[in-house]
């Protein structure tokens, strides 16, 4: 009963009205220097056809969410005992808080998957080359549809944005071990690699949710933890300089990605405060104050404050970036 009942949450999702959509940089940051656009050129100079990568830059942020997962809960539940299935106490409070979390992100990936958000963005890294000399050009995404089948945008990044390893970030409660399998197969039919967070080392998985829940006091710990993916993953996966272009995703594209790639973008290429600001409010969804998106503040603080002499690379670290926006 309870699988049949999800089964109709996840019809449900379809329901869910979203609010987000491409959110634009901030007015001083011409379109050139976001991420959106820094990725173009260097593809053309590897010969590659930016045209032919299928990938989007919009996200999507729905703040009612959780308040329809809850709705869903209470439906599913009600259900349920309508069907002779009880539930008291603590026992049905356990229930309801599983089924709404069930609820949320079946949510979450269908509004994702659905509206082909695709959070796309990139750049290429200073003084960094593939195996064949080339500029090292990092993409990032997050989770996306079909990404085995031609016309997905993980499928065109692979042909057509030289991408030959994928990095995984992606280690919470969305459901994703299908796309998981399909990313892993896709990459293998190029003859490239694949990393998957969720079935690596426990603070490789788990450097987000520590990061959040104790903040400054564990920047060190976490330093070290995002450094190492870094060096292992990005700039010399298995032991070597990449074979190709990398593409670097999460759950949303927002938070895992946003902060490695604001550490990889303030620390190797030294760029400036404002627009690695602005490619991160950009990839949260963030509108204003008001409308703020996915916007954390201790994940822009954690950029600011990561140390770059932890990152394995002949590049001259910056020093620790001031926030552009006196926050």
């Amino acid at each position: 009963m309870l699988v049949g009942l999800l089964s109709l949450t996840l019809w449900l999702g379809g329901c869910v009205t979203t609010i987000g959509s491409d959110a634009p940089p901030a007015p001083f940051i011409a379109a050139e220097q976001t991420d959106a656009e820094r990725w173009k050129m260097p593809l053309l100079d590897q010969g590659g056809n930016p045209d032919l990568v299928q990938c989007r830059p919009n996200q999507v942020w729905d703040p009612n969410l959780k308040k329809a997962a809850g709705e869903l809960a209470q439906e599913t539940l009600a259900a349920m005992t309508a069907s002779g299935m009880q539930a008291t106490g603590l026992e049905a409070k356990e229930l309801f808080k599983r089924v709404e979390g069930v609820a949320m992100w079946a949510l979450v990936r269908r509004l994702i998957l659905g509206g082909r958000h695709h959070n796309f963005g990139g750049f290429s890294l200073q003084g960094v080359e593939t195996a064949n000399g080339a500029p090292l050009i990092i993409y990032r995404t997050g989770i996306t549809a079909t990404p085995n089948e031609p016309g997905s945008c993980v499928h065109s990044l692979l042909r057509h944005g030289q991408v030959r390893h994928i990095v995984n970030l992606y280690a919470g409660p969305m459901p994703t071990a299908d796309l998981e399998v399909a990313e892993r197969q896709a990459a293998q039919d190029v003859r490239g690699t694949y990393f998957l967070a969720r079935t690596s080392r426990a603070e490789v998985a788990e450097w987000r949710e520590h990061l959040r829940k104790h903040g400054a006091e564990v920047y060190d710990e976490v330093s070290k933890t995002v450094a190492r993916i870094i060096n292992e993953e990005i700039l010399r996966p298995q032991g070597a300089a990449p074979r190709g272009n990398i593409h670097l995703h999460c759950g949303g594209g927002m938070h895992r990605s946003g902060m490695l790639m604001g550490i990889l973008d303030r620390c190797i290429n030294g760029t400036s405060a404002a627009v690695i600001e602005s490619d991160f409010r950009r990839h949260v969804a963030w509108r204003s104050d008001e409308l703020p998106g996915g916007f954390e503040q201790g994940n822009l603080d954690f950029i600011h404050a990561f140390d770059c002499s932890l990152l394995e690379a002949d590049v001259q670290p910056p020093p620790a970036m001031k926030p552009a926006s006196g926050e």
